[in-house]
Order: C-alpha cells, then structure tokens, then sequence
C-alpha cells in the first residue's frame, strides 16, 4: 500500500511537471503584444545565439534559450541576413476577429423576437409596439424565369457560407449541365432558398445574389423577389437567423429529404410566416447595423490575412 501511495505521488508529481513546463513554453512562444507592432529589424549572419539576442533586444521573443529550443524544435537553420519589417503580434488581429463574429451571433439573437416573444430584447430607441409576423409570400413573388436565350453563361450555386457564387468557387469546378437554357435565369438583387442542409444550416440558407448581374441557377432552387414594402437588407439579416427554421420545419414532410434536400415546394415555403416589423425605419436601422457588422468582420479578415501573407513572406525570405 506504501509503494502504491508512493507511485500515486511521484505520478501526480511528474504530470504537474510536464503541464508546468508546456504551459511555460507555450507562454514563451506567445505574441509579445496584444496589438499590431511592427518593427524594423537587422538580422545579421551569424550563430543562433546571436540571432536570438537580436530578437530579444527588439522585444521580439521572450526568452533566447526557449529560441534556440523552438528553432531546434521545428528543425529551422540557415538564417539569411537582410533586415526584415517584422510584428510582434499576429493575434490581435485573431482575437479581433472573433470577438465582431461573437457579436453578430449574439446579436441575429436579441436583435430579433425568439420565440414566444413579439419583441426584441435589444431594440434601438425611437422605436416602440409589437412586431406582427408576416407570410413571406405577401410582399414577395417568385421566379421561374429561365436562361432560355442564354443570357448568361454563369452557372452558379448557394453557399451556405459565402451566399451565390460561382459553382468553380464552391465545387472547384462546373458541375452544370453544357447547356444551360433550362436554368432559373436569376438577376442581381433576387434571393433563392437552397433546401440543402449542411453543418450549422439545418434548414438550408436564403441568398442574394450580390457579386454578379445575372447567373443561371438550378431548378432545384426556389428564386424569388422582393416588393418594395420592405428592406431586402433586413430580410437578407432575418434569413442569417434561426427565427424561421420551425415555420419551414412545419410545412415540409416529416422526416422527408430527397437526396439531402428538404421535402418542402416553392408555394408552401412562400407560405411561411416571418418577423417583420411595422416600421420600415426600424428594418433600415437594424439592416444598417449588421451591415456594419459585416464590413468590419470583412475588413478584419483581410487584415488578417495580408498579415498571414507577410509572415509567411519574412519566413520563406528568413529561412533557406
């Protein structure tokens, strides 16, 4: 029993160890700043000692020993010298990143009426009264135009992520059929309801084609249009929640998916009753404010990745 107790001791001890010591090399390795720190650095030939200094002295690394153990770690040698505009910080730009995308999920939730409730829970001022549930289908009508022509000789498709793009975005290559005459004929500004289900999308995504002036569309799709009673802006932001998903949920066929698509048609999804305020200045403003959103998560992962790109740049130009 004493070797046994003895055994448990040295075992708690020895993994107390290790997580001491990963958590300390992982705090080593960790950003030096919080915020976006470029800093111009000459690195010059010499042994790894030296070019650990160098980076030390510029604030760029925490420690020179858990350097060279990083640089032995990673199997990294042959250091060019050149002088190198270098950031002490990448995660800034992450942390910001998803902190805006946070914020807009939180806000596709109190921003609209859940359910048993008529009102937002977060709502801005100058706007009061309950908000009516409206059908789809009375201030919207559907498309079923087709390419007969050939107007355009875009096949394009819903992402559930990236809203209509082309089918070489999504599938890296052109699944559609040579001739595309028989395809929905969709214009720029009309929404389409992908029935597909995917990860996070249980009940499909509503679109708007925004990048390209026209595009053919399958069939499989329901395409439709707007009047100008409402915001199409709000109901594009009203399509990004969960608010809608029982009203499909209960007019498509109970357990019914054709080929991974949901067993619902265009009249009863056109049927469906969605939350729209009475105010289209509300609809404006709430529209406005995701939007917004929506601009600065856009401008935030480009940053990120132009920052992504000149690492990768410093290191190939670095390391040989």
């Amino acid at each position: 029993m004493k070797k046994y107790k003895i055994f448990i001791i040295v075992l708690i001890t020895l993994l107390v160890a290790i997580f001491s010591v990963a958590f300390y090399y992982n705090h080593m390795i960790s950003p030096m700043s919080r915020e976006s720190d470029k800093v111009i650095v000459e690195i010059k030939s010499g042994s790894m000692d030296q070019i650990g200094n160098t980076l030390y002295e510029n604030k760029l690394i925490r420690s020179t020993f858990i350097f060279k153990v990083y640089v032995k770690i990673n199997n990294i040698s042959n250091l060019k010298a050149s002088v190198y505009e270098l950031d002490r910080n990448i995660y800034s730009s992450k942390s910001r990143l998803a902190s805006l995308k946070q914020l807009k999920s939180a806000s596709l939730i109190s921003m609209f009426p859940q359910q048993g409730e008529t009102v937002p829970r977060v709502r801005f001022k100058g706007f009061n009264g309950e908000w009516k549930k409206k059908k789809l289908n009375s201030f919207s009508s559907r498309i079923t135009r087709k390419n007969s022509k050939l107007e355009t000789k875009l096949p394009a498709t819903i992402s559930a992520l990236n809203g209509i793009i082309e089918q070489t975005m999504f599938f890296n290559n052109i699944v559609a059929s040579s001739n595309l005459s028989g395809y929905y004929l969709m214009k720029k500004g009309e929404f389409a309801y992908n029935k597909s289900y995917s990860c996070g999308f249980p009940f499909g995504a509503v679109k708007r084609m925004d990048r390209y002036e026209m595009g053919a569309l399958s069939n499989l799709y329901i395409v439709f249009k707007l009047e100008d009673t409402v915001c199409d802006d709000y109901i594009l932001y009203l399509f990004e929640t969960y608010t809608w998903h029982k009203e499909v949920s209960m007019r498509a066929s109970e357990g019914a998916r054709n080929h991974g698509l949901l067993n619902i048609g265009a009249e009863d999804f056109l049927d469906i009753d969605i939350w729209v305020p009475n105010d289209k200045a509300e609809q404006h403003q709430i529209a406005s404010y995701f939007r917004n959103l929506d601009i600065q998560i856009s401008e935030q992962e480009k940053r990120l990745e132009k920052l992504k790109q000149i690492k990768a740049a410093c290191l190939d130009k670095m390391f040989v």
